[in-house]
């Protein structure tokens, strides 16, 4: 068998890794390591699971996005270094319809909130059915709208500073 060498070979070489032919599929510890990483906010543990080939837009069946647990996680590290990496930001589960955004939104996540709004994260998508953020009265909600209606049950937790300033992002107040 002759190998050919030319053009159209290098060609043919480009498009099978432009399709991924040569994409590794990551590990299931490599996958754990990402969402402990995602969960927890480690931004130094996220960045080594993405430099053994993870996607920062990776979904797993039973946790969802990367970037909905960073946006839930006590720090928000894990969350800067996935939007830094190309990590979606409007990206919607599946399973609820809710968005990075929403999540942080309703999990009182204030800075993850102004992160994700500094990236461009969209505040018109809504929450289709609240069953896995565990609160089915935001069901059909945006960002704003639930921001708003936390505010109201939740005068001391959303009346901070940071949620002062985020609010006033979401609401598009000066």
């Amino acid at each position: 068998m002759s190998v050919r060498t030319g053009r159209l070979d290098g060609m043919v070489i480009a498009l099978a890794l432009l399709l991924g032919a040569c994409a590794r599929t990551p590990t299931p510890a490599e996958v754990r390591q990402a969402y402990d990483a995602a969960t927890k906010g480690d931004g130094a543990a996220m960045r080594t699971a993405l430099s053994h080939g993870i996607d920062p837009n990776y979904y797993y069946w039973d946790g969802g996005y990367l970037i909905d647990r960073a946006a839930m996680a006590p720090k928000t590290d894990a969350l800067v270094v996935l939007i830094k990496r190309g990590a979606r930001v409007n990206v919607q589960n599946p399973d609820d319809g809710s968005t990075p955004l929403i999540t942080a939104v309703s999990t009182n996540h204030c800075e993850a909130a102004r992160l994700l709004l500094l990236a461009g994260a969209g505040k018109d998508m809504k929450v289709l059915h609240a069953g896995a953020l565990g609160s089915p009265d935001v069901d059909g909600l945006t960002a704003p709208e639930i921001y708003r209606k936390s505010r109201i049950e939740y005068p001391d937790a959303y009346g901070t500073k940071c949620w002062s300033e985020v609010g006033r992002m979401l609401l598009n107040t000066q």
